[in-house]
């Protein structure tokens, strides 16, 4: 895995943005070299209900899903280099990092938190990770 400026590259080519043509949003996006998902949430697929009122709770529920995806694409969570958090209540940053700690105990990957512009009701935390296949 190469770094390059403007982000995680595994392969060492530019990350730039590339232009693509409009398409309709994916769960999981994969490349030889790279897994990506986008926008998961807490959601508990067993129920399609959100897999509670907590933070913890529901972060919980959205790495379980972050892992079924990378699993799907050939990747585990040990080969996460970019993790995102978009969190609906800054407030819950603290519960977030709890159960985050459960997930990545020893040298994370790189992560970001910011706030998530849609008020979607009852959902607190919504995670996009990518994650390198070396």
């Amino acid at each position: 895995m190469r770094w390059k400026q403007g982000g995680p590259s595994c392969d060492g080519r530019s990350s730039r943005p590339r232009t693509r043509r409009a398409r309709r949003s994916t769960a999981r996006e994969s490349r030889p070299d790279r897994t990506c998902s986008s926008g998961i949430v807490g959601i508990d697929p067993s129920t399609g209900s959100l897999a509670g009122d907590t933070i913890q709770d529901q972060t919980r529920q959205a790495l379980e899903n972050c892992q079924a995806i990378l699993q799907a694409g050939g990747a585990s969570l040990d080969d996460v280099i970019e993790v995102g958090i978009l969190l609906t209540n800054p407030a819950d940053f603290t519960g977030l990092n709890e159960e985050y700690a459960r997930w990545f105990p020893s040298e994370p990957p790189t992560r970001y938190v910011a706030k998530l512009g849609v008020d979607l009701p009852g959902l607190l935390v919504s995670i996009p990770m990518t994650a390198c296949l070396t």
